[in-house]
């Protein structure tokens, strides 16, 4: 099987005891399950209802309607191998698989979609603020902070702060964001506020930056 590889290294228990209501086993057939699971780790190759009743309460007549169920399933098979008859669990791990695989896309989607929805979002809170649609240009500035790292939540930030200012300009947003750069790479590994290979006009805004950061506006 191409996938063994990736079968045997999930956490079968985990994603049994996660799952087992979703494909349809019951109780019962969840427990048998589990010791089969736990006799192949000890090298048990061969699965008979005679060799689980030492070790359950169930009776011989309820391993067999147990067995048949879960062969009807489809979650166990009896295989010969080298003319020897074995029992393996691989179509099972083989749904489980699927199982978290589909979980796995399944939050990429949905994380995928949370992001779509806060950038539309961050979007109409510009078109908002300003009262009108924005400029291409203006558009440009918000992809070009959020390709720079700022996040939704930073960008949402400066905005309110350039309002509650009454100097809602791209500029002034901008000169914010640098602030709050400025202010956490001071607190977080205290750079200075001017880099090498600035052009005058980053170096402009830092200016503006810290103009604002020194001034008390609570008085």
């Amino acid at each position: 099987m191409s996938e063994n590889k990736n079968l045997n290294s999930i956490d079968f228990v985990s994603l049994l005891l996660n799952n087992y209501k979703k494909l349809g086993i019951n109780e019962n057939e969840l427990v048998v399950l589990l010791m089969m699971n736990n006799f192949s780790q000890s090298g048990n190759d061969l699965f008979t209802q005679e060799s689980f009743l030492p070790y359950t309460n169930f009776s011989s007549s309820q391993l067999d309607d147990i067995f048949v169920s879960l062969l009807s399933k489809n979650l166990i098979e009896y295989q010969l191998n080298n003319g020897k008859m074995q029992t393996n669990l691989n179509p099972l791990r083989e749904r489980l698989y699927q199982e978290l695989t589909k979980s796995i896309l399944g939050n990429d989607i949905i994380q995928e979609e949370k992001k779509k929805q806060k950038l539309e979002n961050l979007y109409k809170t510009f078109n908002t603020a300003f009262k009108r649609e924005l400029a291409p240009f203006e558009i440009n500035k918000i992809e070009d902070w959020l390709v720079s790292g700022y996040s939704v939540e930073q960008i949402l930030y400066a905005l309110r702060k350039a309002q509650s200012f009454g100097k809602l300009t791209m500029k002034n947003i901008n000169t914010y964001l640098l602030q709050s750069k400025i202010e956490k790479d001071v607190e977080e590994e205290g750079y200075s506020f001017h880099k090498p290979n600035q052009t005058k006009q980053e170096e402009k805004g830092v200016d503006d930056a810290v103009k604002i950061l020194k001034t008390p506006w609570l008085k």
